[in-house]
């Protein structure tokens, strides 16, 4: 299996040239090897370390490493150093910032990848594997315009993918506002024309990208600026 390092980069006018934004995806499936792991492991700090060896389910601990060294080598690129790690710290709302750099970032992580962006501008980044349950948990979240999209669609696994789109595009724009899901019901993401690529609330407009990749749904969520569809994107192999 193909393991990936994806960089989308462009700048205001989505033409190839000075970062504005880079996103990078990464495939985890490596860490599994305990060789890779343990190499990784070594690579974040003491508190990272600390974090990840009081996590008890496997693919948890993997997931939650490799977004910690998707983070670093994504800030190395950003910024053009090869600092071993960023330290970060946590707003009121729980949304981590920077300590040293004014620029914002977000991760995600779920199954076998994770996901990072980091922006000049408020953003929020979130991935999802499709294939899981939905719990009736899960659709309480859901807005009356967003189960009128949802239903719409007539198979299950239509549904299924229709759902977990929803739910990365709300997740990002929390994380881009600074917000936790359990605010999700409030704001609608879609209707029954489909997922929204803008949404204007009393702080001001944020924009979408969406992004189907096999099993996964990603979105990002950015405020003020659109997110250009005229994406370059450089492939890197064996990340880890």
């Amino acid at each position: 299996m193909l393991h990936f390092l994806l960089f989308l980069t462009w700048n205001n006018d989505g033409v190839k040239g000075n970062c504005v934004m880079l996103v990078t995806v990464a495939n985890l499936s490596e860490l599994r090897k305990e060789d890779v792991f343990a190499k990784h492991f070594l690579l974040v700090s003491d508190k990272k370390q600390q974090q990840i060896a009081n996590i008890r389910q496997g693919e948890e601990r993997i997931r939650s490493l490799g977004a910690a060294r998707l983070l670093q080598i994504s800030m190395n690129s950003y910024f053009h150093t090869q600092n071993e790690y960023y330290p970060t710290a946590v707003d009121s709302m729980g949304k981590p910032y920077l300590l040293s750099h004014a620029a914002q970032f977000s991760l995600s992580h779920s199954g076998m990848y994770a996901a990072c962006v980091i922006d000049e501008l408020p953003i929020g980044i979130d991935i999802q594997e499709m294939d899981r349950e939905i719990t009736d948990m899960h659709y309480k979240i859901l807005t009356a315009q967003e189960l009128e999209f949802l239903t719409q669609y007539p198979s299950e696994q239509e549904r299924q993918t229709c759902f977990f789109k929803i739910w990365s595009a709300k997740e990002s724009y929390m994380k881009a506002i600074g917000s936790s899901m359990l605010q999700a019901k409030k704001i609608a993401v879609a209707d029954q024309n489909g997922l929204y690529t803008s949404l204007t609330q009393a702080t001001g407009t944020f924009y979408f990208y969406h992004l189907l990749m096999e099993k996964y749904t990603l979105s990002i969520c950015r405020k003020t600026k659109k997110i250009s569809k005229n994406l370059s994107i450089d492939w890197k192999d064996d990340i880890f």
